[in-house]
């Protein structure tokens, strides 16, 4: 990538991104409100129908960012992952489809995207960063999708990666990292007061699939610009770790994996008595404190090795969090 944002170019984008994503939000609730409705579920977090097209005020307002203020390849990459992905969501929210069809079209989605990286970034062996980019993609994808489940969550989640990228862009420098990191984090910003701590708007699966796609993207352009791999994960191990070991303990009990539940850490945490802002502000602070230890990495090795040891323990802790709450409950209830 080359460094040729300027800071000005930053602050429109932002500004833009910010005003737009929240000032579209009522017309989407009363415009697109009937169509797109979210209707509780035993498995849900909410207990009133709530319109879930929130996440297209998203995805519009940062592309028209990006189309204002930066026109660079890594821009490209990223609106494309934002409309595409969005694309697919939005399919899904209207019609619904199948699990593994809708796989296969993220997918392609994750390809189309894949291959504005790979422009941004011209890798030595394009072809396999190609294939391994689309399978990225499309997973964390999902993995956004299903942690997409609570009021503010995601929405901290875009707000803090986001800034956490722009961050790793300012200290290589890479102007095009920060100004997509700044973009999506603004975006997103503008979407939270409609969200929490009263939801009026979900982002639905076309925002929370475009936003994963987006935030996938600006790790991989952090890998491609040679940030360190731990710098550029660090923002989204939190909701790796969470979906990851909530897949592997549902196949290993034998239960469909890919269909709604009320299993991730950050669901059996509200189920014990946490309130949405509760979880989402512990989710908040954890991925920013995993975020600054991935930074270690780009200082002297033995930073480095502390701030692997340390995010690994930070979100073991938060995985068991659900776990030593209940011991805790049944000791008081026994005192």
């Amino acid at each position: 990538m080359s460094s040729v944002t300027s800071a000005g170019d930053v602050a429109g984008a932002v500004t833009v991104a910010v005003v737009v994503s929240c000032a579209i939000q009522p017309f989407l609730i009363n415009g697109v409100g009937h169509r797109l409705v979210d209707h509780p579920t035993e498995r849900s977090s909410h207990t009133v129908p709530t319109p879930r097209g929130g996440g297209i005020g998203v995805v519009g307002s940062a592309v028209m960012a990006f189309t204002l203020f930066a026109r660079s390849r890594p821009a490209a990459a990223v609106v494309a992952a934002l409309l595409l992905f969005a694309v697919v969501g939005l399919t899904e929210d209207l019609h619904g489809v199948p699990p593994f069809p809708r796989f296969g079209l993220q997918l392609l989605a994750g390809a189309g995207a894949a291959l504005a990286v790979v422009s941004a970034a011209r890798p030595a062996h394009a072809v396999l960063v190609l294939a391994v980019g689309a399978l990225w993609l499309a997973a964390f994808a999902n993995v956004f999708n299903f942690m997409d489940g609570i009021n503010g969550i995601s929405a901290a989640e875009g707000v803090v990666a986001g800034v956490a990228y722009a961050a790793l862009g300012l200290a290589r420098p890479e102007w095009e990292l920060t100004l997509a990191g700044s973009v999506v984090a603004a975006a997103m910003v503008g979407f939270l007061p409609w969200n929490v701590p009263v939801a009026r708007v979900f982002l639905g699966d076309v925002g929370s699939y475009a936003v994963g796609a987006a935030l996938a993207t600006l790790a991989a352009l952090g890998l491609m610009a040679g940030l360190p791999v731990e710098a550029c994960v660090a923002p989204l191990a939190l909701y790796l770790a969470d979906t990851t070991t909530t897949v592997l303990r549902r196949i290993r009990a034998g239960e469909p994996w890919h269909l709604p539940h009320r299993t991730h850490v950050y669901q059996r945490l509200t189920d014990l008595g946490w309130s949405h802002v509760q979880v989402t502000t512990l989710v908040a602070s954890t991925v920013a404190l995993t975020s600054a230890l991935g930074a270690l990495a780009l200082h002297a090795w033995w930073l480095r090795g502390i701030g692997d040891v340390l995010i690994a323990s930070v979100v073991t802790t938060y995985l068991q969090l659900p776990r030593l709450l209940r011991g805790r409950a049944r000791i008081g209830h026994a005192g």
